[in-house]
């Protein structure tokens, strides 16, 4: 597993996503705080359905002329009104991702980005490369860009208070 970081990578680092070990310690606790109330919610969830399962496997296995109680009938017709579009919904869904595999089979169309180092954004906006640096490790900054795209100045701080000076 990933070594907690700093909780404010670099860009050239990549996403969070694929690197958790760019999150900071708090970070990660309660991302895996979350995660399990998630999971908590999900099962709970599904409860009903479990227990009608489980219902039906108890009275199969010890008495086959036992009949279901008014409400699980109604539950059952619920569940045939309901699963009758979903499984069309369904079959509709993987017969488009199956003719999507066929079409495009062969051509894997997502690939990842190559990292974007600190010298070729310096060199293409024609800057500093340690005034990037610098500026990279701010938490808001606004930048004032030319015409032709090129920096022409960088203020520290919220568009907020740069809109307020400027006034």
């Amino acid at each position: 597993m990933d070594k907690p970081g700093s909780g404010h990578p670099e860009p050239s680092e990549g996403l969070i996503i694929e690197s958790p070990g760019l999150l900071s310690r708090p970070q990660r606790i309660v991302e895996i705080i979350v995660t399990l109330i998630v999971w908590i919610a999900i099962l709970y969830l599904w409860q009903p359905l479990v227990r009608l399962l489980w219902w039906l496997v108890q009275s199969g296995l010890t008495d086959n002329n036992m009949s279901l109680p008014d409400e699980h009938i109604r539950l059952l017709q619920i569940f045939q009104n309901f699963l009758l579009p979903l499984l069309a919904i369904l079959i509709v869904y993987l017969g488009w991702a199956k003719v999507n595999q066929w079409r495009f089979r062969g051509r894997e169309q997502r690939a990842s980005r190559t990292p974007i180092d600190a010298a070729s954004v310096s060199q293409h906006y024609k800057v500093d490369p340690e005034k990037l640096r610098m500026w990279r490790r701010l938490r808001q900054m606004v930048i004032e860009l030319s015409d032709t795209g090129y920096v022409t100045s960088v203020h520290r701080g919220s568009l907020a208070r740069y809109r307020g000076v400027k006034k």
